[in-house]
């Protein structure tokens, strides 16, 4: 299991920051960043909430190392990614623009069939309902 310090390195790199920059961003100094990435001593809350904003992440996952990553979407949304997810994101973005978008549109189409199908199913089951009501009021 990582340290918090391993993840705050990893994903500063993963976001291709230098620790220059990411003291920056989280108002602090290199040498902080240096230090949290040693384990020479934690963040504040104040600091762990700014790198959460930072890396996109939530405070689980840069304090635990949680399995399941949740990411901030926007203001208000958020989304709970496990590994196998984590993985097939990977393999997309080894893909370029015009594979993504074949992806995107294969995705779309199985969406587009699973939601028919559902609308389907509760149609049907709607037309069962009223045919049971009108061959209950008129017996």
């Amino acid at each position: 299991m990582s340290t918090m310090g391993e993840r705050i390195r990893k994903l500063r790199k993963l976001h291709g920051l230098s620790q220059d920059k990411l003291a920056e961003l989280i108002e602090k100094t290199k040498s902080n960043v240096s230090g949290y990435e040693n384990d020479k001593f934690e963040p504040s809350a104040q600091t762990i909430i700014a790198l959460c904003k930072v890396f996109n992440i939530s405070a689980d996952s840069l304090l635990f190392g949680a399995d399941e990553v949740v990411l901030k979407i926007e203001q208000s949304e958020y989304i709970s990614i496990i590994k196998d997810e984590i993985e097939l994101v990977k393999k997309i973005k080894k893909l370029n623009y015009d594979e993504r978008l074949k992806i995107e549109g294969i995705i779309d189409g199985i969406l587009i069939s699973k939601e028919l199908s559902q609308n389907k199913n509760k149609n049907s089951s709607l037309l069962i309902n009223g045919e049971e009501s009108a061959t209950t009021e008129t017996a």
